[in-house]
């Protein structure tokens, strides 16, 4: 049997409607009932589309939580990233200290190694002993500032 839609109650009733023989009462049960089954089509195109939109809305308040998520996770990223590139320019200053220092050691070597040079081409034993007080100076100096390195390595060496 097939299933009879509102549409084609409808039709059928306009038929009846307009076909030859029918009476007063006939044509106004036809267009009452034709407006009673208009009314329910709307009904149901009303709640069909109201299903509709409660389905759009769901999914809107689905993308509204990803969006959220999204936006606290790249948050986190950007955190870990600012933070990941401060401790590299700690490092860097840090490479900058000790170069700085490898630095001026080497200059005062090179300028020890002159008054050296200096003082054996005068023969002049004072200045030998001032040569041989500003090495044993430089010498402290370097000591004290190469256990100062050792000493920041170790503590910030993580052993694997």
């Amino acid at each position: 049997m097939k299933s009879v839609t509102v549409r084609d109650l409808y039709d059928r009733l306009h038929d009846l409607e307009h076909g030859h023989g029918a009476n007063g009462t006939v044509l106004a049960i036809c267009a009452l009932t034709r407006a009673v089954l208009l009314a329910t089509e709307h009904a149901a195109d009303a709640r069909r589309a109201d299903r509709k939109l409660d389905l759009i809305l769901s999914k809107l308040a689905s993308l509204t939580t990803q969006e959220t998520r999204l936006m606290t996770t790249i948050q986190d990223v950007k955190l870990q990233a600012d933070k990941a590139l401060a401790a590299i320019a700690d490092e860097s200053s840090k490479d900058d200290s000790i170069i700085a220092l490898v630095t001026a050691n080497t200059a005062q070597i090179a300028a020890l190694r002159q008054q050296l040079a200096d003082a054996i081409a005068a023969g002049d034993p004072a200045a030998l002993d001032a040569v041989l007080a500003s090495l044993t100076a430089a010498e402290t100096n370097a000591l004290a500032n190469s256990a100062k390195v050792v000493d920041a390595v170790n503590a910030n060496t993580v052993t694997p």
